[in-house]
């Protein structure tokens, strides 16, 4: 997925575009904007750039999304389900990865017979009636977490507009939610106001944290609000779209089909949005007296 580039940058000379000539606002990726919740940082995970705890925003809009990873997680886990669109999850298909990492079936209420992959090779489940989804009986947490996911443009220390998706969950999702509604009750996009989101530190026990705030700030600059509607629009459908199914064979990595069980099922491209989400710092520890943590 690309976005239009930000036409405010400020004014380079003659010197702006030497070299860039070839590339185009169609070839500018949406990088991960993560939250480094030990040091109550943002980082932009297509540069490397950190900055925070307070940063400027413009938020173009807001997909709910349903994700779920195992009590550990390990570098370069991928979820073991995850719902783009809040409503279908694409359970993890892989049976070359340990058994822990996989779709719990036999945990869920699903019955694998009667749900075969479809013709690209993906398996659908209703999230409406998944059990993963509900508290426990001792008010424990439920394996699937709702999060909010924004795609937007925050501004570098050189007060250029970079692309990026940011998401929010458990801890964080209300504070994100109640500051997404205001908009919504007044029947204004996210995209006509700054949005400053500023990083918190807090502990509990051996982990430590981040929850965020969010403000509402000067008016963004009008003459950007048509493209941004356009671009929060195709920002929203790619976001929903179903995980892509690859063949790591494929140089022109056209989606092709692959059985479930294939190792191919789960391959994906950097700036998929299925690869979009990472489990927050501290996911490795285990769930315990974790009400404020956001993971």
């Amino acid at each position: 997925m690309t976005v239009e580039q930000y036409t405010g940058a400020p004014n380079w000379g003659d010197f702006g575009n030497v070299g860039l000539e070839d590339i185009g606002a169609g070839d500018i990726s949406m990088p991960r904007i993560q939250i480094l919740h030990d040091e109550g940082k943002f980082k932009d995970s297509a540069t490397g750039e950190t900055f925070g705890p307070k940063a400027r925003f413009v938020l173009l809009g807001v997909v709910k999304q349903r994700i779920m990873w195992d009590t550990e997680v390990d570098n370069g886990d991928h979820p073991q389900c995850k719902s783009p669109d809040f409503k279908v999850g694409f359970p993890q298909m892989r049976t070359d990865i340990p058994a822990r990492k996989q779709f719990p079936w036999t945990k869920s209420n699903f019955d694998p017979k009667d749900y075969a992959p479809g013709d690209d090779g993906l398996i659908r489940l209703p999230c409406d009636v998944c059990t993963f989804k509900e508290w426990g009986k001792d008010k424990e947490k439920p394996p699937c977490s709702e999060q909010l996911t924004f795609a937007c443009y925050y501004e570098n220390a050189e007060g250029v507009l970079m692309p990026g998706l940011i998401s929010f969950q458990r801890a964080s999702i209300k504070a994100a939610r109640t500051y997404a509604g205001t908009f919504a009750a007044a029947k204004r996009p996210l995209f006509t106001a700054w949005t400053i989101i500023e990083l918190h530190l807090n502990s509990r026990g051996k982990v430590t944290y981040s929850t965020p705030t969010f403000s509402k700030d000067e008016n963004t600059d009008p003459s950007q609000w048509n493209g941004w509607g356009e671009t929060t629009t195709q920002m929203r459908e790619w976001l929903q779209a179903a995980p892509t199914v690859r063949d790591d064979s494929d140089a022109d990595k056209k989606p092709r089909n692959t059985p479930a069980s294939a190792k191919a099922a789960t391959t994906i491209e950097h700036d998929d949005p299925w690869a979009s989400a990472q489990p927050a710092a501290g996911a490795a520890t285990t769930a315990q007296e974790d009400d404020d943590l956001p993971f």
